[in-house]
């Protein structure tokens, strides 16, 4: 039990060492995926969430997320890598990210949004966008011109 204890505050301290020095919302992303590639799921979400105590604090959907993204692998295969297709600052307080998340079956899309209340940003929303391909190629094919809507 005290091991546990131990650990979890040793973790707390890292997790939040992090934060510390590289506050900035990229180096969040690229920190959270790191530890995600190392198969340590639960530890980038904890550090994704760990600058927002209110958000943090809601125990029963961060694990909700984490039993989600062990689903995730287990429909999509193996993380390969990511990409950041949409990075904008708005209001010089609030900071969109979204990533392009390549699994070995099919990507994902992942938003993440950053709010700077103070001189820190802290996650203010994160979500996982299932229906990315589907979404994606539909847009693509009616910018396109290969559906026409049906107004009726």
């Amino acid at each position: 039990m005290k091991l546990k204890i131990t650990l979890f505050i040793l973790l707390t301290i890292f997790i939040r060492g992090i934060h510390a020095q590289s506050n900035e919302p990229e180096k969040i992303v690229k920190n959270f995926f790191d530890l995600y590639k190392q198969n340590r799921i639960e530890q980038a979400l904890d550090y994704l969430f760990s600058s927002n105590p209110i958000l943090y604090n809601k125990s029963e959907s961060i694990k909700n997320l984490k039993n989600t993204f062990t689903n995730i692998e287990k429909v999509l295969g193996g993380y390969k890598d990511y990409s950041i297709s949409y990075n904008q600052e708005h209001f010089e307080s609030l900071k969109i990210i979204i990533t392009y998340v390549r699994y070995e079956k099919q990507p994902l899309r992942l938003l993440f949004v950053f709010y700077k209340p103070g001189d820190k940003w802290i996650t203010y929303r994160f979500e996982i966008d299932t229906k990315f391909p589907e979404n994606f190629i539909n847009q693509v094919l009616k910018e396109n011109g290969f559906i026409i809507e049906d107004n009726n």
